[in-house]
C-alpha cells in the first residue's frame, strides 16, 4: 500500500463470473451431474481514478500498468480486489492525515509521484528486452565509470521491478539512482526513451523513498525463508515496522534549501500512515489471541522485557503476566496427590480349640 502512492496505474476492468448463489450457500456442491446454469458477472476495476490525465508521465504510465497486468493476471479476479482494497486503505489515510494532522498534498504533487515508478521500472524493462537499448546502456556505464562517475564494482545492469517478487521495487530504484549517470545520459541520447526522464522533482522524491522503502528490506527477507518465521520473529518485526513508518509520518524536518518545506514530501508521510494502516490491521490479531503474548513471554530473549521496551504501560503488563501465569497453572498445576487406598486391617485370628474326651 505505501509503494501505490508512487506506482500510477492504468484503470482496467475485470470481469469475474460466479455461480449465481440460488439460494444455497456459498461452497456447497451441486448434485452430481448438475451444473450451475445461471451465473452472475461481477466487475471488479483496477488502477487509478484519472488515469487519462498522466501528462508527460501518461506514456510510462501505460507501459507499465500493461507489464504489471500481464505478470498478476488471474481467473478469479484476486489483483483487481487486491487493489481495491488498496485503494480503500489509501482513501482513509488521506482522510485521516488531513483531519488529524493537517497534512495534504496538491494534484500536482500526486501526479509528480504517481508517475515515479512507472518511469523508473519502464526504463528498466526497455533495456532489459532491446538488445540495442542494453549495449547502449553498458556503453555509458563504462563511460561514466572512466569519468568517476559511477562507483567500480560488479553491478552492470538495471533491475526489473517485478509485481510478483516481494520487494523489488527497492532493487529497481536503487538500480536507477546508482546509475544516475548513466540513466541520465542514455534518455539524453535517444528521443524515444524521453517518456522515462525523471523530472528534478522526482529525481529528489526517488533519493527519498530509497531511504523509506530500505525500511521494508527486514521483513521482505523475513517472510522470504523457505523456513516458516516463528511467531515471536513476526510481531517484533510488526511492531519495529510500524515504529520506522510512524517515524516517517512524523517527520517535520525543515529542508535547509527551502525552509518553508518539509525534508520528507506530505506525499510520503500520508503513505508511511497508509503503511501503519496495513500494520495495525495484522498487528490486531495478537491481541485477540492469548498465544502471540503467551510466546513472547515464553521466549528467552524478550520475556516481559519486550512488552516494556515497545511502549507497553505497567497496567498492561501486568495483565499479561497474569494472563501467563493464569494460563500455566490452569494447565500444568499439579492435583494434589491421593493417597492409595490401604486394605482393611486384618484381624487377628481366634484360635479355637476343642476338647476330646
Amino acid at each position: 500500500v505505501f509503494i501505490s502512492f508512487f506506482f500510477k496505474q492504468k484503470k482496467s476492468k475485470k470481469a469475474v463470473r460466479i455461480p449465481a448463489s440460488s439460494g444455497r450457500q456459498a461452497g456447497c456442491a451441486l448434485p452430481f451431474g448438475l451444473a450451475a446454469s445461471n451465473e452472475e458477472e461481477t466487475i471488479l476495476e483496477a488502477g487509478d481514478d484519472d488515469d487519462a490525465d498522466g501528462g508527460a508521465d501518461q506514456p510510462a504510465i501505460l507501459e507499465e500498468s500493461e507489464l504489471t497486468a500481464e505478470a498478476t493476471q488471474d481467473n478469479d479476479g484476486h489483483a483487481a480486489h487486491n487493489t481495491m482494497a488498496v485503494k480503500s486503505i489509501r482513501k482513509r489515510a488521506i482522510d485521516y492525515m488531513r483531519t488529524k494532522h493537517k497534512v495534504t498534498f496538491t494534484a500536482a504533487e500526486e501526479k509528480l509521484a504517481g508517475g515515479l515508478f512507472p518511469k523508473v521500472a519502464g526504463l528498466a524493462h526497455r533495456v532489459h528486452d532491446s538488445s540495442t537499448l542494453k549495449e547502449e546502456f553498458d556503453g555509458q556505464v563504462r563511460t561514466m565509470r572512466n569519468m568517476g562517475h559511477i562507483p567500480e564494482g560488479n553491478k552492470t545492469r538495471l533491475d526489473r521491478c517485478v509485481p510478483t517478487r516481494w520487494n523489488s521495487d527497492l532493487a529497481c530504484l536503487e538500480a536507477h539512482l546508482y546509475f544516475e549517470p548513466a540513466v541520465r545520459a542514455l534518455i539524453g541520447s535517444n528521443r524515444n526513451l524521453s517518456a522515462f526522464e525523471l523530472t528534478s522533482d522526482q529525481w529528489k522524491l526517488a533519493h527519498i523513498l530509497e531511504q523509506c522503502l530500505a525500511i521494508f528490506e527486514g521483513p521482505t527477507k523475513l517472510f522470504s525463508q523457505s523456513e516458516v518465521p516463528m511467531i515471536v520473529d513476526v510481531i517484533s518485526m510488526l511492531s519495529n515496522l510500524g515504529k520506522e513508518l510512524q517515524g516517517i509520518r512524523d517527520d517535520q524536518l525543515k529542508d535547509e534549501d527551502d525552509p518553508t518545506q518539509f525534508v520528507v514530501p506530505n506525499i510520503v508521510r500520508v503513505a508511511a500512515h497508509a503503511g501503519m494502516m496495513m500494520v495495525d490491521k495484522y498487528s490486531m490479531f495478537s491481541t485477540q489471541c492469548d498465544i502471540y503474548q503467551i510466546a513472547i513471554v515464553m521466549c528467552p530473549d524478550r520475556k516481559l522485557e519486550w512488552f516494556k521496551s515497545n511502549g507497553f504501560s505497567m497496567d498492561e503488563i501486568a495483565k499479561i503476566r497474569k494472563l501467563v501465569e493464569d494460563r500455566f497453572s490452569s494447565r500444568y498445576q499439579k492435583e494434589p496427590p491421593v493417597l492409595p487406598n490401604r486394605p482393611p486391617t486384618a484381624q487377628p485370628s481366634r484360635s479355637v480349640s476343642f476338647r476330646f474326651n
